[in-house]
């Protein structure tokens, strides 16, 4: 996904800020430039972190078509409340909430997101 002006903008304005906040902290002349490039990394690895996250909370919250179940494919009923989920990514470790279905017939309990054997 190509960044557009307009959130570049954004973008820098986010790390003005960002560097106001912490401006008192560290004199820029005792940088390191790998100093900054850590920073800059673990900056960046949280932007990509909480857009993951919020996409996948987004997906989970979502009415789904796959909510039947994957052994009778008949249709299912939301089991009690959403458990946390997280998963590995490049840019760290990722939660959000999910809604567990369940299939009354085969007393099976699943998650829509998560692909089954031959689907």
């Amino acid at each position: 996904m190509a960044i557009d002006e307009e959130l570049r903008r954004r973008l820098v304005e986010c790390v003005r800020d960002y560097r106001a906040e912490r401006g008192g902290k560290v004199s820029v002349s005792d940088l390191r430039f790998e100093q900054i490039e850590d920073e800059a990394c673990a900056l960046g690895d949280a932007l990509a972190a909480g857009l993951i996250a919020e996409v996948l909370s987004e997906q989970a919250a979502a009415p789904s078509a796959s909510a039947c179940c994957p052994r009778c494919r008949r249709p299912t009923s939301v089991a009690n409340e959403p458990e946390p989920r997280r998963v590995q990514t490049r840019r760290g470790e990722v939660g959000w909430q999910e809604p567990k279905y369940y299939c009354r017939r085969c007393r099976q309990a699943f998650f829509p997101s998560v692909p089954h054997a031959g689907h």
